[in-house]
């Protein structure tokens, strides 16, 4: 397990290795370099295959490539992975709870059981993504496009889907209520297989 102490770090990914690197890693191998966030001090240099399990907590990873990495049951509460590059990325039941993923990319990513509970997904890229299972109550897809994603038995309890693109979603088996908000024009939930819980006080 790869445990890495939140705080005042930024982390930079790139797969392959960047060139200064590549003599040292084997070819395809990910760099991960932890720098200061303020000072730009490289603190610690990870040659490593997966992130699986990792602590990433309140991590900054904005704007990080970070395509087809395996971040399976990694702990990213509360972090910062805005305009990130995510696709075909690992993320089965990984803790994304709270986490802000405004604008990123997560084309054909892997969210199977993943907690996105209170999670800022506004405008994210979920096309042909699984979200199977997920837990998505009280997160924000407002403008996020999910064309073709996977959402079956998901949880969508008060979560917002305001302008999102449900072209060809498949929402079979799931949970939504009364403050879940669907786009307002040709998408009826109960004829696409969504289930409501009925009205919470």
């Amino acid at each position: 397990m790869c445990e890495i102490v939140a705080g005042p770090i930024r982390i930079f990914i790139s797969s392959p290795a960047i060139a200064r690197h590549k003599e040292s890693y084997p070819k395809g191998s990910i760099m991960i370099e932890i720098k200061h966030q303020f000072t730009e001090e490289v603190l610690h240099v990870l040659p490593v295959d997966s992130l699986e399990e990792a602590n990433l907590a309140g991590i900054i990873l904005a704007v990080a490539d970070m395509s087809k990495l395996d971040f399976r049951r990694a702990n990213l509460e509360g972090a910062n992975l805005a305009v990130s590059n995510l696709w075909r990325a690992n993320l089965r039941g990984c803790n994304l709870r709270n986490a802000n993923l405004t604008g990123a990319v997560l084309i054909n990513a892997t969210l199977t059981g993943a907690d996105l509970r209170g999670a800022n997904l506004t405008g994210v890229d979920l096309g042909h993504a699984i979200l199977d299972s997920a837990d998505l109550e009280g997160a924000d897809l407002t403008g996020a496009n999910l064309t073709g994603a996977d959402l079956t038995r998901a949880r969508l309890l008060n979560t917002n889907l305001s302008g999102a693109n449900l072209n060809y979603t498949n929402v079979t088996g799931a949970m939504y209520d009364d403050r879940t908000q669907f786009p307002a024009l040709f998408f009826d939930p109960e004829g696409q297989g969504a289930l409501p819980v009925g009205k919470m006080g």
